[in-house]
């Protein structure tokens, strides 16, 4: 797309006849389109933490920042690899990215509410996913060691609107914070809602509503809405063939 982009830049520009408005237009216009940020606010801030430097306001393959308020941060430290990324961020808003193997259609499509942070702590992976995180000022979004997203994946931490008794009193109040462990799987289209707490270790079934927390580690949640379906359970990253060959191979041992 920025291929294209580009070149349609490089053809309008041929049409303004001063060769330095020329010039200045079709740079101007290119580096905008190339760039990984949008900034239309102040004191907003794209880091890159590599071999423990930082890097500011860097170029990042596979990831738009759009800052549409001021005094905001994305700090991200490398090993990091973005594809088809968007985040739309507000007023006093920081992400920040410890590492990740691979951050596939991460979107945050709508303005971050005010003061809102989301921490991912190292070796995260997602391979889709929609943070809901606009609705209410304040949040926080805390997400674990060795996370990994399947696809279709939603956060949403708020309700979005406000529900009363018949007496007129609030009784959806809002969820500061949002904490996922570390060593969690969270499965294809599942829902996380306010009121989701995941512990460390867990499966999140695929099509799972949660809405609630759950304190007891290393389970398989799944449901909707979501509940514990099997304890004491351990996971990685490897195909389950993997450990069937294993197991066929020590037999013959």
């Amino acid at each position: 797309m920025h291929k294209v982009l580009t070149f349609f830049i490089r053809i309008l520009a041929i049409f303004i006849p001063m060769k330095q408005l020329r010039r200045k237009f079709r740079n101007f216009c290119c580096s905008y389109v190339n760039s990984s940020i949008q900034d239309y606010g102040k004191n907003n801030k794209l880091i890159l933490i590599k071999n423990n430097k930082e890097i500011l306001n860097p170029k990042i393959k596979g990831l738009k920042v759009i800052f549409g308020g001021s005094n905001s941060v994305v700090k991200l430290s490398t090993p990091i690899k973005f594809k088809d990324c968007r985040w739309v961020l507000g007023n006093n808003n920081k992400i920040e990215i410890k590492s990740a193997e691979h951050i596939n259609k991460l979107d945050i499509p709508h303005r971050m509410s005010d003061n809102t942070t989301l921490f991912i702590d190292e070796d995260f992976s997602c391979e889709g996913a929609i943070f809901y995180l606009h609705d209410e000022p304040d949040k926080e979004i805390i997400i674990g060691k060795d996370c990994m997203f399947s696809f279709g994946i939603t956060l949403w931490p708020s309700d979005g609107h406000s529900i009363f008794n018949n007496k007129g009193e609030l009784i959806n109040f809002p969820q500061k914070k949002l904490t996922i462990g570390n060593h969690v799987w969270i499965g294809h289209g599942a829902l996380i809602l306010k009121n989701s707490a995941i512990p460390d270790g867990s499966i999140i079934g695929a099509r799972s509503l949660v809405n609630k927390a759950f304190s007891e580690k290393n389970t398989i949640i799944a449901g909707t809405p979501a509940k514990i379906v099997k304890r004491d359970i351990l996971w990685n990253r490897k195909y389950p063939s993997y450990y069937a060959q294993k197991m066929v191979d020590d037999k013959n041992v």
